[in-house]
């Protein structure tokens, strides 16, 4: 099982997202997570974005606050 999670509405959907998944699934059944930051990969006025959502992803998974 991979969950996927967004930071298109606000900063704490994905790192709300990895805590609930990991209290709920066990190790083994999860497999990893997954991004979906909703912005055209390929519009460079939103690469910002894409980048605060790539910083927000890593500080989820590594038990960080995001």
């Amino acid at each position: 099982m991979g969950p996927c999670g967004s930071t298109y509405d606000n900063r704490r959907n994905f790192g709300d997202t990895v805590a609930h998944c990991r209290n709920l699934i066990k190790g083994d059944r999860l497999k990893g997570f997954l991004m979906a930051p909703w912005y055209y990969r390929t519009q460079e006025d939103k690469r910002g974005k894409i980048m605060e959502s790539l910083d927000v992803m890593a500080a989820a998974i590594k038990c960080k606050t995001a």
